[in-house]
């Protein structure tokens, strides 16, 4: 039995269930005291208070939070796991005791008390399993959701690594806590959605209290605790003392950061403006979506599942840049402005990571403010950045051209980023954009207005910024000056790459030898087309190969294969690309020979490269620049040229070695951060931005 703080009595007796959710060290034990001095009774078997933790108790029943970590275990989780729950989870809860013994552990409560104060943070996730025995007792349910600044949770979970007695119960990952702070608090809001619900600041709690002591009371339909508790209860909490906890992986980044304080600042905004819901900075509803994302994706991982787990530290960073890099979030002038803004018109896909998101975190982890939105999210209010604008594949509108002149009025530069040549009709007219022909004629007049778009808002732009040479060249034909970035990794990619790539088995256990196709959309059908024949050949050759389709493939391409050779997988997000290539033995990154074509990244052989899987890539100028023949990789044009690269690849250990090679070349030649240093050297010489913003931190 835990001794308590002695109290003044009661203000009122009530009845039923009160629940306090939120993630840990949220100040979910703080609001549980208020409530517990308000009159509703938690169970009798608390958690011992810890002198430097919580001195004041936990306010949680060993028993609820033995049963909630057994659900976990249960699921294949724990805790500090912060990937989505299972899929149907609570139906395999529900034919397992697990009802039974929530049952028992309530009504054993209520035996005792008319009042049930529940509280683990836990609950945040599995609240569904306990609401229906806690609606079979008591006359309400009421809940309170307890929200606290994620950048505050991190330090304090941190600081646990070096408090005696409590390493178990900490996490050293800011980005594993950001993303447990997002599934507990995205996944708490949507459970008590139905509920008598109250959400309230941590924050505002300390620094407001005697308003959010009274909003408490009001939920809790009892009246405010007296001056002299509420002075002993809210005091101002003393700085930690100590050397800061050295983490184990790379700070929160400020674009994952901005994403979280716009969702606590929504959801607290929220809560109190009970009759005028504010503007979102966020779309919530979508962000729910997409946080649904897992590395890898179970259904990734039904025929080998026998690869270790990603650690929680690296899928979590992985995570945290899929979604802070997919959710654009209106931008506010009341807030900073950042020195650095993308606009992009397509957030999600491939093309706007590279081109976007990584240049962005680059720009971030050098000490400068970068954000991002798209240009549907741009309103009056929307800062102008102070160093440069940068407009990634964005169709002109009245709202984006008034951005660029504003930001032109104040001499900031402003770039127009493409990593296609879709600035010229003569892609289209002359064939080169073989997607638009083969859409036909309405299509091609789609593709047409989207390049007159584009070429639009580039010729109102200072300067151009392009991947590529062969792009750099044909971008000259607009009389504006160009600037090479190259597509470049992540860290997060980086780190996934890695785990896979030594996950990967020197032989696989089906004895053959696998060929890889990664396919974004239907605009590589004519890219895959051109090896078509070479591979029938290829298979009536070789019976050892195999070749896996990953994402879409045009049924046309598909006829012309033997079914039995070819596997298909499905497309994933891209930070589940590298669990698919890491199962290759040799990746193909075949191109058409066309000026539109050359202009091309060669991040098909890079991406494979980082998991050591070599490319045999078309011999154009991009990837001529790259790969040397039989070295880091196979290069070949002709039919006759790809059989000879095939054969070559197929002898023994040689894939292995060209691989090897390549994963060494494309980790020293594509960190985006080394990219975007040169990068920004070169926009200072060009007298773009001032010399002092691109030096290095």
């Amino acid at each position: 039995m835990v001794s308590r703080t002695p109290v003044s009595q009661p203000t009122h007796n009530p009845t039923g269930t009160l629940v306090v959710l939120g993630m840990h060290r949220s100040g979910t034990s703080l609001v549980a005291e208020i409530a517990q001095r308000s009159g509703y009774h938690p169970p009798d078997d608390l958690l011992a208070p810890h002198p430097e933790d919580n001195p004041r108790g936990y306010f949680e029943s060993s028993a609820v939070v033995k049963l909630n970590n057994h659900i976990l275990k249960t699921l294949g989780m724990d805790w500090k796991h912060p990937q989505p729950l299972p899929e149907q989870w609570q139906q395999r809860c529900l034919h397992s005791d697990i009802p039974n013994q929530i049952s028992q552990l309530i009504s054993q409560h209520f035996e005792q008390h008319p009042s049930l104060l529940l509280k683990d943070p836990r609950l945040s996730r599995l609240l569904p399993l306990w609401l229906p025995a806690l609606r079979e007792h008591g006359c309400s349910l009421r809940s309170i959701h307890v929200l606290r600044r994620t950048n505050a949770v991190i330090d304090s979970l941190q600081r646990r690594h070096r408090t005696q007695g409590l390493t178990q119960a900490s996490i050293n990952s800011p980005q594993q806590i950001a993303l447990l702070w997002l599934r507990y608090n995205l996944e708490a809001q949507q459970h008590v959605s139905t509920e008598q619900s109250l959400t309230i600041s941590y924050e505002a709690l300390l620094s407001q209290p005697a308003v959010q002591l009274q909003r408490l009371a009001e939920h809790l339909q009892a009246t405010p605790l007296p001056h002299s508790e509420q002075t002993q209860l809210i005091q101002p909490r003393p700085a930690q003392t100590g050397p800061p906890v050295k983490p184990q992986a790379e700070p929160l980044s400020l674009d994952a950061q901005a994403m979280l304080d716009s969702l606590h600042r929504t959801w607290t905004n929220e809560a109190l403006t009970a009759h005028s819901k504010p503007e979102r900075e966020l779309d919530i509803e979508q962000l729910i979506e997409a946080a649904k994302i897992n590395v890898p994706e179970p259904t990734q991982q039904t025929e080998s599942g026998a690869s270790a787990p990603v650690p929680p530290a690296i899928a979590a960073a992985a995570i945290m840049k899929h979604l802070s890099g997919s959710l654009p979030r209106y931008l506010r002038a009341k807030q900073c402005p950042p020195q650095w803004l993308y606009l992009t018109d397509e957030p999600t896909s491939a093309h706007a990571i590279y081109r976007v998101k990584n240049p962005l975190d680059a720009l971030n982890r050098r000490g400068q403010t970068a954000g991002w939105t798209t240009p549907t999210q741009i309103t009056n209010s929307t800062p102008i950045p102070t160093s440069g604008l940068i407009v990634h594949r964005c169709r002109w509108t009245p709202a984006l051209s008034a951005l660029i002149a504003g930001a032109r009025r104040q001499r900031v530069p402003v770039a127009f980023d493409i990593d296609d040549w879709l600035l010229d009709p003569a892609v289209v007219e002359q064939g080169w954009f073989r997607f638009a022909l083969e859409q036909g004629p309405q299509r091609c007049h789609h593709w047409l207005e989207t390049i007159a778009s584009y070429r639009r808002v580039a010729l109102e732009c200072d300067v151009l910024v392009v991947p590529t040479t062969p792009l750099a060249q044909q971008a000259h034909s607009l009389g504006k000056p160009t600037l090479l970035l190259p597509n470049g990794y992540s860290p997060e990619n980086l780190a996934l790459a890695e785990h896979w790539r030594k996950q990967r088995p020197t032989r696989h256990p089906d004895g053959l030898f696998h060929l890889g196709y990664a396919s974004g959309s239907p605009t590589h059908d004519a890219d895959f087309a051109t090896i078509v024949a070479p591979l029938q050949q290829a298979f009536a050759e070789h019976p050892q190969l195999q070749l896996t389709l990953i994402g879409h493939l045009g049924q046309h391409n598909l006829e012309q294969l033997p079914a039995e050779r070819v596997k298909t997988r499905p497309r994933v997000a891209h930070i589940n690309l590298a669990y698919e290539l890491a199962q290759l033995d040799l990746n193909l990154a075949p191109l058409e020979a066309n000026p539109f074509c050359d202009g091309k990244s060669p991040l098909k052989y890079f991406e494979a490269a980082l998991v050591g899987v070599p490319s045999r890539g078309s011999a154009n100028p991009v990837y001529r620049q790259q790969i040397t023949h039989q070295r880091n990789g196979l290069l070949a044009q002709s039919p006759d040229e790809w059989l000879n690269a095939l054969h070559s690849a197929l002898q023994t250990d040689h894939a292995s070695a060209l691989g090897s090679a390549a994963n060494t070349h494309a980790v020293e030649a594509f960190h985006t951060d080394q990219l975007v240093d040169r990068w920004l050297q070169h926009l200072a010489q060009a007298d773009l931005i001032d010399v002092s913003t691109a030096t290095p931190t």
